[in-house]
Parts: C-alpha cells; sequence; structure tokens
C-alpha cells in the first residue's frame, strides 16, 4: 500500500495519502473512445473462466479432448451424457419449448438489427474513406522520421514480447486547426466500439484487449493506449490490413504523420516508433491469455448447464 502512494510524491500537487483521491480524480483524463474486448466482464469472472477450463480439462486428463471423439470408447459415453442432459417431465419440456419460441422472437428481431448494423457499418467506412483518403499518395516511401532514436526504439522493441501480451503507448502533437474534426472521428470510433463491433473483436481484429484515445494538454496532445497480443508488428499491420482509413481518420489530424498514410506502411510503422513511449510499468491480470483464449474460457463456462444434444457436447469438448 505504502509503495502506491510513493509512486505519486514526485507528481506536482500531490499533498499526501488523505487527499489521494482527490489527486487522482483532479487529474483524470475521460477518453474520447475506448474499447474494451470484454465489456461485461470483470477481472474475477475472466480469471473464473479461466479456473474452471482448467478444472475441467484436469478432471478429463486429456491434453487435446477433440482428438479423441472418435475413439470407440468416447462416443458411448458421449451418448450417454447427452441422454442425461434430455428434459424428460413434462414442466421442463414445456420450459424448454417457451424458450424455443422466445428464441425464434428474439431471432426475428434481431434480424432487422443486424441490417441496421450493417447499413451503418458501411456508412462509417464511407467517411473513413473520406476522412482517411492519404494527403498524398505521392509521397509514399517518402517519410523522414524527424524523431529517429535508435536507442529509444531499441530499448522499446526489448520490452516486447515478455508475454503474450504487449502494451502501446503513443503520444503525439496535435494540428491545433483540427482539434474538432479529431473529436468528431473519435466520437464515431467510440461508437462504432460499443455498438457495431462484436465483443472481442474491432474492425474485426481480435487481438485487442483495450484501447483508449485520450485528448490531453488542453487539446494539444493524443495520447493512444493499447494492451494487445502478439507482436508490435503484427498488431500494426493488422490494423493497416483491416483499417487503414480508419488509422488515417485518426492520426492525419495529428504532426508529421506521413502524408501516404497508414497505406505507406513502411513510414506509418516508424512515425509509430518515433512517438511511442514505455511502459515503466506493466502488470497484466492474465499474463498468459489472449482474447481469443479468453472467448474460448468464457464460452466454455456458459455451456455449462445448457440442454447439451450430442452435436453440442462434441462441441463444447473441441473448445478444451
Amino acid at each position: 500500500m505504502a509503495c502506491r502512494y510513493s509512486l505519486w510524491e514526485k507528481c506536482q500537487g500531490y499533498t499526501g495519502k488523505p487527499q489521494f483521491s482527490e489527486f487522482i480524480n483532479q487529474h483524470s483524463y475521460q477518453p474520447e473512445a475506448f474499447y474494451i474486448a470484454f465489456r461485461n466482464e470483470t477481472v474475477e469472472s475472466l480469471k473464473n473462466y479461466i479456473a474452471i477450463r482448467k478444472h475441467i480439462e484436469n478432471l478429463l486428463n486429456l491434453k487435446d479432448v477433440a482428438n479423441y471423439l472418435d475413439c470407440s470408447g468416447v462416443k458411448p459415453f458421449l451418448d450417454k451424457v447427452a441422454q442425461v442432459s434430455q428434459t424428460n417431465t413434462w414442466w421442463e419440456v414445456v420450459g424448454l419449448n417457451g424458450l424455443k419460441i422466445l428464441r425464434g422472437l428474439v431471432d426475428m428481431v434481431q434480424y432487422p438489427l443486424n441490417l441496421i448494423r450493417e447499413i451503418l457499418l458501411v456508412i462509417i467506412n464511407f467517411l473513413a474513406s473520406i476522412l482517411g483518403k492519404p494527403e498524398n499518395r505521392s509521397e509514399i516511401g517518402q517519410y523522414t522520421s524527424v524523431k529517429a532514436d535508435l536507442a529509444q526504439s531499441q530499448l522499446l522493441a526489448n520490452a516486447e514480447d515478455r508475454f503474450v501480451q504487449n502494451s502501446m503507448n503513443h503520444l503525439v502533437d496535435i494540428k491545433p486547426e483540427r482539434i474538432k474534426r479529431l473529436k468528431i472521428v473519435l466520437f464515431l470510433v467510440n461508437w462504432a466500439g460499443q455498438y457495431l463491433f462484436p465483443p472481442a473483436s474491432l474492425v474485426n481484429i481480435t487481438t485487442i484487449h483495450f484501447a483508449r484515445w485520450l485528448i490531453i494538454d488542453e487539446g494539444k496532445r493524443l495520447l493512444f493506449l493499447s494492451n494487445y497480443d502478439g507482436s508490435w508488428d503484427n498488431y500494426l499491420n493488422d490494423f493497416v490490413d483491416r483499417a487503414s482509413d480508419g488509422l488515417n481518420s485518426i492520426w492525419n489530424n495529428t504532426m508529421t504523420y506521413p502524408e501516404g498514410g497508414a497505406q505507406d506502411i513502411g513510414a506509418f510503422k516508424q512515425y509509430f516508433r518515433d512517438y511511442q513511449t514505455p511502459s515503466l510499468v506493466y502488470y497484466s491480470a492474465y499474463p498468459e491469455q489472449t482474447v481469443q483464449t479468453s472467448l474460448r474460457d468464457q464460452q466454455i463456462s456458459k455451456m455449462i448447464g445448457t440442454n447439451f444434444n450430442r452435436a453440442a457436447i462434441e462441441e463444447w469438448l473441441k473448445l478444451l
């Protein structure tokens, strides 16, 4: 506990432990855009999913359950489990049929909602293609790093890939005349991340634990914070491959952004390295988990107790 407070003693305006909460609140920034892979989960619930999956694996004592599904000794067992899970009493049958009707009604409502979602995504992509159009395609390959620091780049690289997760902190100056435009773009990013993309996926990128964009220093600088799976190169490659216009529409409002945009991938990566800062302290509650393994563990837990048929049991076992 003492260590927590001592971290802030060198900060201007910090007056001690009694005013700690007030100090934090005064110096907090609300993000302009925020994405989190598991919106309705907590650290505790995700850890519980991991524990449940590990417990089941230990009970089964098989490294790869899916490889054993066709074994002659396993098939009768699966059939028995499927029989046990079937409802037999009349009230269970009525309840199950009622649930099926309810799900059918939900599906009927879901169809137009999905259609609206697809239309909104088309509109968002269209806006991104306009706002994110490279300012000068002829400049592709012509970017000159204005902050090239090989020692800093090496320091950043050395701190990466210690776990399956990595962190990114990127801080860059905003063009003063573009602040309003940037806020509009980030509003759209925030809204789309919350309502248009499924859990654990941002523009079909399934390696991002969270991403946060903040405008700080009285509108002078843009701070981007993210935790992601895999290497730094793959992370940026995914963004460029799937959302280059979106990247441009955000960062073309900042100083020294490559005129060729994210399509000039070499320049884009150098730009990110130039303004990236290392994480002096990095903590992960589950350092061995990726977004995909967490999603799998969530599915394993949530399927327990459902009305399994034979096919559902096999699908569930394949998740282990």
